[in-house]
C-alpha cells in the first residue's frame, strides 16, 4: 500500500465531505477541518506546558530517582510535541478527488512531495454507507459516511461525511443513480439497485431479491435467552442479550489503568492525591461494569413490529420500535466504535442497533432469527 493510499484510507476521521455528483465530471477538494487542526496544535501546546511544569520540579528537585519516572519524563513531553508537529503538518496537506463517468483519480500534495493514483469507475463495487463515532473526553459524535466501495479499502472514496444520527438515504440514492452503481451492505445485506432502496425486506422477499438462510432448528447461542409469551395476535418474543456490553479487555483496562496511575504517580511525588484520584476512577469503573452486567439488553418482537430497549442507558434513552412493513434492512456491521460488530435493523425513519458485544456466530444467528421473524410474522 502506497503512502497516498494510506492517506485516503479512513479519511472521514479528519475531513468533512459533501459531494455533488449531479453533474459529472466533478472535482472534490478534501479540506482538513481547520477547527480540529488548530485544536490539535493548541492542545499540544497546553499539554507540553502542563507536563513540563509538572515534571520540572521532579527533575531539578531530585524526585526522579526511579527509572519508571524517567520514562514518563521522556514520553509525556514527546506526546505534546508530536501533537503540535502533526497539526502543523496537516495545515499544509492538500488532497483532491476527481470523479468522471469512467474514472476516479486522487492527488495529494504535502511538504514531502506529490502522490497520485487513478482507478476506472468499473473497479468500484458500489455505494456503501456506515457510521463511526469519535469520542472525546466528555462527549461523542456520530458520523454518517457514504463512500465509493473498493476491494482495496485504501482506495475507497468518501463522498458524504457529516455528523448526525440520521441515515442519509436520499444521498445514497442520488449517488447510486448518478454513478449507476448498486448500494452495498454488510453481512446479510444484499447489494441493491437504486430502484429497490425504499422497499422493505418483505417486498424484496416477495420479488425474490432477499434470501434469508436461517435454520429454525439451529440451537440458540448461550449468549442469548429467548422467551415466548401470549398467543395468536398477542404473541411476543423476548430476546435477552446476556453478553456484556463492555468487552472483557476493556473491563480489564478500566481496572488496571487507575491502579497503575495511582500507584506510580504517588511514588513519584510522594503525594496521596494521585492515589485518591485513581481510587475514585477505579470505583466508577467497577460500578459501570456491575451495572452493565445487571442491566441486560432486551429485544421484543411481536406480530407487527420489533422494539430494541435501551439496556445500559436505562431511562435516558427510550426504546425504539420499527413496524415490520418499513424494515428495509437487517444486517451485521461494525459498531460505532469500529472495534466490534452489531446488528442493524433499519427502517424508513428509525434504526435499531442490537447486540454489541456478542460473538460473531451469535450475531449472525440473531440476524437470521430476526429477519425470519419479520418475514414470517
Amino acid at each position: 500500500m502506497s503512502k497516498s493510499e494510506k492517506s485516503l484510507e479512513n479519511l472521514w476521521r479528519n475531513v468533512r465531505v459533501v459531494a455533488d455528483l449531479s453533474r459529472l465530471p466533478v472535482e472534490i477538494n478534501l479540506k482538513q477541518s481547520k477547527f480540529q487542526t488548530f485544536f490539535l496544535i493548541i492542545f499540544g501546546v497546553v499539554w507540553l506546558a502542563i507536563t513540563s511544569g509538572f515534571l520540572a520540579p521532579m527533575i531539578f528537585g531530585g524526585g526522579a530517582s526511579e527509572p519508571i519516572i524517567w520514562v514518563f519524563i521522556i514520553i509525556f513531553p514527546l506526546i505534546g510535541l508530536g501533537l503540535i508537529l502533526g497539526g502543523l503538518y496537516q495545515l499544509t496537506v492538500r488532497r483532491t478527488l476527481n470523479i468522471t463517468r469512467t474514472r476516479v483519480s486522487f492527488g495529494e500534495r504535502t511538504p514531502l512531495g506529490r502522490r497520485n493514483w487513478q482507478e476506472p469507475l468499473s473497479a468500484y463495487k458500489g455505494i456503501r454507507h456506515y457510521t463511526r463515532v469519535i469520542k472525546s473526553k466528555n462527549s461523542s459524535t456520530t458520523y454518517q459516511i457514504v463512500e465509493l466501495a473498493h476491494q482495496n479499502p485504501a482506495r475507497a472514496v468518501p463522498l458524504f461525511v457529516q455528523p448526525g444520527m440520521k441515515m442519509p438515504r436520499q444521498k445514497i440514492e442520488d449517488y447510486a443513480s448518478a454513478l449507476e452503481l448498486s448500494v452495498m451492505g454488510g453481512t446479510g445485506q444484499a447489494a441493491r439497485h437504486a430502484d429497490d432502496l425504499d422497499k422493505s425486506i418483505r417486498e424484496l422477499s416477495a420479488e425474490g431479491k432477499f434470501e434469508n438462510r436461517f435454520d429454525p432448528n439451529s440451537p440458540i447461542p448461550p449468549t442469548l435467552k429467548i422467551l415466548t409469551s401470549g398467543s395468536g395476535e398477542d404473541a411476543e418474543l423476548k430476546i435477552t442479550i446476556l453478553a456484556p456490553r463492555i468487552p472483557r479487555a476493556l473491563q480489564f483496562a478500566m481496572i488496571i489503568i487507575p491502579v497503575l496511575f495511582g500507584g506510580v504517580a504517588s511514588l513519584g511525588n510522594n503525594s496521596l492525591i494521585p492515589l485518591g484520584i485513581g481510587l475514585v476512577v477505579l470505583v466508577a469503573a467497577i460500578l459501570a461494569i456491575l451495572r452493565d452486567r445487571r442491566t441486560p439488553r432486551i429485544v421484543r418482537i411481536n406480530r407487527n413490529s420489533i422494539t430494541g430497549e435501551a439496556g445500559l442507558a436505562g431511562g435516558k434513552t427510550p426504546p425504539k420500535t420499527i413496524p415490520f412493513g418499513s424494515v428495509e434492512e437487517v444486517y451485521v456491521r461494525r459498531d460505532a466504535n469500529g472495534r466490534g460488530q452489531n446488528i442493524v435493523v433499519a427502517g424508513d425513519h428509525a434504526t435499531i442497533a442490537i447486540g454489541a458485544g456478542l460473538p460473531a456466530k451469535s450475531l449472525e444467528w440473531l440476524r437470521g432469527y430476526i429477519a425470519a421473524a419479520i418475514l414470517t410474522a
